[in-house]
């Protein structure tokens, strides 16, 4: 595919309601997580329409032939609930260091910088060699519920 310098906005299909009690930010996810739209919306280039994607679809992201990796994360709970963001967050490992050394200004970044001050926890949270986003904060409820 090439690039046709035609311009086009994203159309934007609204594929979930959720209740008014919770709050999603795809940028949270997007820019500081790194998350690629395909993590959980499948490819898009072969989707002419967002959709929901079952845990079976998204576990098999990247075995078809457009030579993407597979999802990090297997899911075993249905999208868009709360089980499944819950096991996305504790399955999930961020690279601390690496963001802090890209940019130690980044949300991350500053974390790691704190923990640096409390080695006791740091190292708490590397004794599997994962620091997670559950280990983070993740799991924090004020942070997705009103």
């Amino acid at each position: 595919m090439s690039y046709s310098g035609v311009e086009k906005p994203i159309k934007w299909v609204k594929v979930h309601n959720l209740p008014d009690h919770v709050y999603f930010n795809h940028s949270q996810h997007v820019v500081v997580g790194g998350l690629d739209c395909q993590a959980c919306h499948g490819n898009m280039r072969k989707e002419t329409v967002a959709r929901v994607m079952t845990s079976a679809d998204l576990n098999a992201v990247g075995t078809n032939d457009d030579g993407l990796e597979e999802n990090a994360v297997k899911f075993t709970r249905p999208t868009l609930t709360m089980g499944w963001c819950i096991e996305c967050h504790r399955e999930s490992g961020i690279d601390i260091a690496g963001a802090a050394q890209n940019d130690p200004d980044s949300y991350y970044g500053v974390i790691h910088q704190r923990l640096l001050t409390d080695k006791r926890t740091y190292q708490s949270y590397l004794e599997d060699d994962v620091v997670t986003v559950a280990e983070l904060g993740g799991l924090e409820c004020a942070k997705c519920h009103y």
